[in-house]
């Protein structure tokens, strides 16, 4: 369903193509089974976790930031912030790597390293206006359907939200799309006539992201795109 071919090499390894891009990339299948395939040239690089959450805040209609980087941070970026009630809001998309070791081989930080950055970055937040209870850590340590929607219900979003409105296939769906691929579709299929703006518009992404992704299918030959941020 998501490549067109696997060659296998070895008990272990296969060369999986991206089929979108034709990208093509070797993988231990033990790796492909618990990170999925991500392609380095067409892919978006964002977690599986983070992509379902922003699902769930598209389809609650809240004007919110991803990879919010305030001033006060010292160049630390927060997943997601938004202002409900009056009141300023970050939520913290925790993986697997947050909790156990063993991601230094796959270019990860040691776990007590993660943690103290984690640590850092809570304190940072709730000395600059952030509640301590409006700092929401989702604990996505499985990146299933089943175990994130149980911690988002669990989580003080669920106090905030009406939670009963959230069409959780379709985050679960989403969160296995690259946007990349999705804002090269939508330019293509306009004929490349589709404005930036427009796009943001439509993907919740910001001009930054969209003209970068923009950028990308234009190299790949995937979508016509001239540079002008309109």
């Amino acid at each position: 369903k998501y490549f067109e071919k696997m060659v296998e090499l070895e008990d272990y390894d296969f060369f999986i193509t991206c089929p979108y891009c034709g990208f093509e990339k070797q993988m231990v299948i033990t790796n492909l089974k618990r990170r999925g395939f991500s392609c380095p040239q067409c892919g978006d690089g964002v977690s599986m976790p983070q992509k379902f959450i922003f699902s769930m805040l598209n389809q609650l209609n809240v004007n919110f930031k991803e990879e919010f980087c305030p001033k006060w941070s010292n160049k630390k970026r927060y997943d997601f912030y938004f202002q409900q009630y009056n009141e300023k809001h970050i939520i913290e998309v925790h993986g697997l790597q947050h909790y156990k070791n063993g991601f230094e081989s796959v270019g990860g930080g040691k776990l007590h390293e993660i943690q103290e950055n984690d640590k850092l970055k809570r304190e940072l937040a709730l000395n600059n206006g952030i509640k301590d209870e409006n700092y929401i850590v989702i604990d996505f340590r499985e990146s299933t359907l089943e175990f994130g929607k149980k911690s988002i219900l669990s989580s003080r979003l669920n106090e905030i939200f009406d939670l009963d409105m959230i069409n959780w296939d379709k985050c679960l769906l989403d969160s296995l799309k690259s946007r990349v691929i999705e804002v090269i579709n939508i330019r293509r299929n306009s004929n490349n006539t589709i404005s930036v703006t427009e796009i943001m518009n439509i993907t919740n992404l910001s001009r930054y992201t969209v003209c970068r992704y923009l950028h990308i299918g234009n190299e790949l030959k995937m979508c016509k795109y001239n540079g002008i941020k309109d």
